[in-house]
């Protein structure tokens, strides 16, 4: 599954997604896809992976690689105050400023507005001043 993944190959992904075993075993998957920036493999991925799995690996190589589409579906599934801060420290030292930018606004309504965050979680965030 990580090698059709990583080539960003959302058909065969479709059509293995449902012979897996459920999540840890696709986390892998998950952060090849992730590192490569193939959102729509990361949003097949999503459902039956662990995003937190190995500290939101997934997160940090999306937001090292600057694909911020990828860290946009990535963000609601990950601890602004746990180890995920280090993917936001990687983007701001890779100069991904838009990565860097979305994370900040993200967390923030999320540390500042729980509620909020939860309700708004698979969408944008809109409701707290704040554009994605």
């Amino acid at each position: 599954m990580a090698l059709v993944a990583e080539e960003g190959l959302a058909n065969v992904v479709r059509k293995l997604v449902p012979l897996t075993e459920p999540r840890a075993r696709n986390s892998v998957a998950l952060v090849c896809a992730a590192r490569a920036g193939h959102k729509e493999v990361v949003e097949l991925l999503l459902p039956v992976s662990d995003a937190l799995a190995d500290h939101s690996a997934a997160l940090y190589e999306a937001s090292a690689c600057g694909h911020s589409e990828v860290v946009k579906l990535l963000v609601p599934d990950s601890d602004p105050h746990g180890k995920d801060s280090r993917a936001l420290a990687q983007a701001a030292h890779e100069g991904h400023l838009r990565v860097v930018k979305m994370s900040l606004r993200a967390w923030c309504c999320a540390s500042v507005f729980p509620r909020l965050a939860r309700q708004q979680k698979g969408r944008s965030w809109s409701g707290c001043g704040h554009e994605a």
